[in-house]
């Protein structure tokens, strides 16, 4: 294996940016005529209910869900989770779309204030700076383009490309791209993401991959992982040792 190119998704990979997600969100949710307030116990609910979320409008159900007490999120699976999701399909779409008209201007408004609901992974600045001089950077993302570049830019790491929502939320498209773009072979490829559906749907296209075990993800979701052959790193920091050791392409079960 030679690998070239990493491929690494943002959110919990990079950066922590679940609490600026639920302070959106939740400015989203009231936005739209529900009444949630801002208490200890719905933080708890959201925080745990992160690892089902593969997209922003996903947050409508899990805040709707937690409103109700409709969904027990201790013993949710991913499968019931998009069941649910199904369901609220054109809620989420206006949820979306809410959503990040609400972060611009909590952006515009209070950059700063913004900033810091925000936490780097750690390691991240120091792995990530190492690798970009042996590897292409790339991010591939269901959050905005925007705010990836600021964070980027905050850790100093060079990024080749950012491939985020507005191309698609797929990320196997965004990896076509990618070894279009580079003109790459799949085995110079490695997927980084800490979402098990995006792992799965991207390990058909041949590349190698691996979860980000330190993002957000349950003990059920990593096993999963283990089970169908992927590697789960506990740590970004543990990035360069696996590219160091040369792993086998990764087979299908």
């Amino acid at each position: 294996m030679n690998i070239k190119i990493l491929a690494l998704d943002f959110d919990g990979t990079v950066f922590d940016t679940a609490y600026e997600c639920y302070v959106a969100a939740l400015k989203t949710f009231n936005k739209m005529g529900e009444e949630l307030e801002d208490k200890p116990d719905i933080l708890e609910k959201f925080m745990k209910a992160r690892v089902f979320v593969k997209a922003a409008g996903d947050f409508y159900l899990v805040l709707k869900a937690i409103k109700e007490g409709s969904l027990d999120f201790d013993k949710l699976t991913q499968e019931e989770f998009n069941q649910k999701n199904k369901e609220l399909d054109k809620m989420g779409g206006e949820f979306s779309r809410l959503f990040y008209q609400i972060r611009d201007g909590m952006r515009k408004d209070d950059f700063d204030g913004w900033i810091k609901l925000h936490r780097e992974c750690q390691g991240a600045r120091e792995t990530l700076k190492q690798l970009s001089r042996d590897y292409r950077i790339v991010v591939t993302t269901t959050n905005d383009k925007k705010s990836i570049s600021i964070f980027m830019g905050l850790l100093g790491v060079k990024v080749d490309s950012i491939l985020d929502k507005s191309v698609s939320m797929d990320k196997r498209v965004h990896i076509q791209i990618i070894m279009d773009k580079y003109k790459a072979k799949p085995e110079e490829v490695l997927f980084i993401d800490d979402i098990l559906e995006h792992i799965l749907a991207v390990k058909k296209t041949g590349i190698n991959t691996v979860m980000a075990g330190w993002g957000y993800s349950n003990q059920q979701q990593r096993g999963e992982a283990r089970e169908k052959g992927i590697r789960v790193l506990e740590s970004i920091k543990d990035l360069p040792g696996f590219l160091a050791a040369k792993p086998a392409v990764q087979e299908d079960n």
